[in-house]
């Protein structure tokens, strides 16, 4: 993922909710993982994206942990 682009889409979150109307909606949060912000994450859609430049070298592993 190094050479991935700014702005590029990584990942999309998926979730369901039973209930029905607005109490359907669901809002996704990243709650940790997130080092020096270099992820985005739409709250409505789910898509997350790459923001800053990542760099191997620096931090060679993220892991994000995303809530819906």
């Amino acid at each position: 993922m190094q050479n991935t682009t700014v702005d590029s889409i990584i990942a999309t979150m998926n979730a369901t909710d039973a209930d029905a109307g607005a109490n359907s909606d669901i809002t996704y949060s990243i709650i940790s993982g997130n080092t020096d912000n270099v992820f985005e994450l739409n709250s409505s859609t789910g898509l997350l994206k790459i923001v800053k430049q990542l760099d191997y070298e620096t931090i060679p592993e993220y892991e994000v942990s995303i809530l819906p």
